[in-house]
């Protein structure tokens, strides 16, 4: 019998609902090996006072079992066991009987040799004596791989340079829920340190930490790979020349300095710390540090006001993966430095970034600034709780900075994307609750942008006048799911009015009552629309949407399978013409509706689903007077009048 790597284990018997009261015996009565290996939680062979017999045991071998206490509480017979093997057939104990040589294996602490998997805070009489005695004396330093310590309270420091000299194989450093400790590995006045393998350090709720590492020589990780920071509050830095209190007098607060090397880092993740920067733009050796980084992740750094600077993008070219959330100060992403070279800001390029999420960023007012941006591989963005975001990239910086904060104001309306950007593979596009967004794409857009589209959600963005220009209409073939939440001012995805003129001038101009539209096309659009690949389709909260389309143009969805119509109290009519949906067979009031609304085509069923809510449904009866019911008669048996000349 042989069980080893199985991390869960406390004992081999256990008892399934036998009285203590009653006698149990068992008999192995052909085993002749057995072997325990690597099982850290393993207690004993069998808690219960059993009687085992093992009439041919011949070899029993114990290899790091570290909590094995005695092999049984009960009797136990073994006449032909000689001795306990431990890592070698060289090594082995015998006290004249197994259940007395397991007692004194434990009380030598024999499980901790050739350890590789040490979880120190399963041995509170362990750490007592961690820092008293040599623990590499009992420990094999030179053979541990992981090395993990939870909830710590009395731990200023977990390792020291001689430790860490020693260390060679280790590959995960993992400290969690320590309150006390404010660094993690305490250094010398000897040489730069090292730890060669190592490729996770893992630092989560320690109140007090304040960096990583703590000395006056420098850090070698050449191996590190992951490095993740969570609920540490007062984190400033991975390596600090002194203590807390000399740092904040005279060291800058930037994670990575030029007494840390990781030159392979890849997944960076910072959650709920102090931290000002990642890198000192000031120390050019610095950007070796991050020069193989792909994935960045920041949340709830207080103190960030931007990530990083128009000369660090270069830098961060390998970047495929960037989250930002919850950074309360953050106001852009890449700051603009003041420079006379005017070619540092023409072109900011992230070649391989791929993710975006930008979340709870209360200052956020854009991603950057210059003439400039090109995400070539970027195929899902969000931007999401970004209450003051209206555009993505501006060219408003210092060499623009003449017009007065009036002139700025009353500038034509910002849209969120523009020619500025190159988004070419963008196949997602989630916006949520950013309240100042009033377009979100201009009329002129980079070429082959934005052409693979295949998921456009927009949900709770109050000023938002519309979704797409009409010059998008040939870019969203590729689009398959289109949803729209909850936005109270939504008329239209293409804009009507000429250049200039407000919304409400064009309302004033053009009376439109009950007539506000998801999409307005040009009159001179004669041939139709075909939106080749749409299969889903979410209008939601949409209380002034009263129709798809108001110009007379025909559409046709070829795919179109799914259509979810919910709290669109004006919505009259899908299409002023001609509209084919040859897959479609109900529209839905609710995402959870199964059997739906239906009546011959999609225009006549939302027609009687408005007439429905109109005469049956008080709520909104309640909302006319005589002359606007009139009106609404009038205005539907002209849209039906209408639709039947046409056909």
């Amino acid at each position: 019998m042989t069980v080893d790597y199985c991390t869960m284990l406390t004992e081999i018997v256990g008892n399934e609902g036998v009285g203590m009261q009653d006698y149990i015996m068992i008999t192995f009565t052909k085993l002749k090996f057995l072997t325990l290996r690597e099982l850290p939680r393993l207690e004993s062979f069998c808690s219960e006072n059993f009687t085992f017999k093992f009439p041919c045991l011949e070899k029993v071998t114990v290899y790091q079992c570290p909590k094995l206490k005695i092999f049984s509480e009960g009797d136990l017979n073994t006449p032909l066991l000689q001795r306990v093997s431990i890592e070698n057939e060289d090594k082995y104990h015998w006290e004249g009987d197994l259940n007395t040589t397991i007692q004194r294996m434990y009380m030598e602490e024999v499980g901790f040799v050739g350890l590789q998997s040490l979880m120190l805070s399963e041995f509170p009489k362990f750490m007592e004596t961690w820092h008293i005695k040599n623990p590499q004396e009992l420990l094999d330093f030179r053979q541990l791989e992981v090395l993990e310590i939870y909830n710590c309270s009395n731990f200023r420091y977990l390792l020291t340079h001689s430790m860490v000299m020693g260390l060679v194989q280790l590959l995960q450093l993992i400290v969690k829920n320590c309150g006390t400790m404010e660094q993690v590995i305490m250094g010398g006045a000897k040489n730069k340190m090292e730890l060669p393998h190592l490729w996770l350090i893992n630092l989560e709720s320690c109140i007090d930490l304040t960096s990583f590492y703590v000395g006056s020589h420098s850090l070698e990780l050449p191996r590190l790979s992951d490095f993740i920071v969570k609920d540490c509050p007062k984190m400033v830095t991975c390596a600090a020349s002194a203590s807390l209190e000399e740092h904040n007098q005279g060291e800058s607060q930037y994670l990575l300095s030029s007494k840390v090397e990781t030159p392979n880092l890849e997944f960076l993740s910072l959650s709920s710390n102090n931290i000002q920067g990642i890198l000192d733009n000031s120390i050019p050796e610095i950007s070796s540090c991050v020069q193989n980084l792909r994935k960045l992740c920041l949340e709830g750094c207080g103190n960030l006001k931007y990530l990083l600077t128009s000369s660090m993008v270069k830098t961060f070219e390998p970047l495929n993966w960037l989250e930002i959330r919850d950074c309360n100060m953050m106001k852009e992403v890449i700051l603009a430095e003041e420079s006379t070279d005017e070619e540092k800001m023409c072109k900011i390029f992230f070649p391989n970034l791929e993710f975006l999420l930008l979340q709870d960023l209360p200052k956020l007012t854009r991603f950057c600034s210059g003439n400039y941006l090109e995400l070539p591989c970027l195929w899902k963005l969000k931007i999401s709780k970004c209450p003051v975001l209206k555009t993505f990239i501006s060219s408003f910086i210092f060499g623009d900075m003449i017009a007065s904060f009036e002139n700025v104001k009353n500038t034509c309306t910002h849209s969120l994307f523009d020619a500025k950007v190159a988004f070419p593979k963008l196949e997602r596009l989630v916006i949520e609750h950013v309240k100042s967004l009033n377009k979100i794409w201009n009329d002129q857009l980079e070429v082959d942008s934005f052409c693979q589209l295949t998921l456009v959600s927009v949900v709770s963005c109050e000023k938002l006048m519309n979704i797409f220009p009409f010059s998008m209409v040939e870019t969203l073939q590729r689009l398959g799911n289109l949803q729209i939440w909850n936005c109270d001012s939504l008329e239209e995805i293409h804009e009507s009015q000429e250049p200039g003129v407000s919304q409400s001038q064009a309302q004033k101009a053009t009376p439109l009552p009950l007539l506000e539209m998801v999409t307005c096309l040009e009159d001179e659009v004669k041939d139709g629309i075909v939106f080749s690949q749409l299969k889903y389709l979410q209008l939601c909260g949409l209380p002034r949407l009263s129709s798809f389309c108001s110009i007379k143009c025909k559409f046709e969805f070829p795919f179109l399978e799914e259509v979810i119509l919910m709290d669109c109290p004006s919505m009259q009519t899908f299409s002023m013409d001609e509209i084919r949906t040859p897959k479609l067979q109900k529209v839905k009031l609710t995402r959870d509706e199964d059997e739906g609304f239906w009546d011959g085509n999609l225009n006549s069923t939302i027609q009687l689903q408005f007439i429905q809510k109109v005469c049956i449904n008080s709520k909104y009866c309640l909302r006319f007077t005589s002359f606007e019911f009139y009106l609404f008669l009038f205005s539907f048996y002209y849209t039906n009048l209408h639709l039947e000349s046409s056909k």
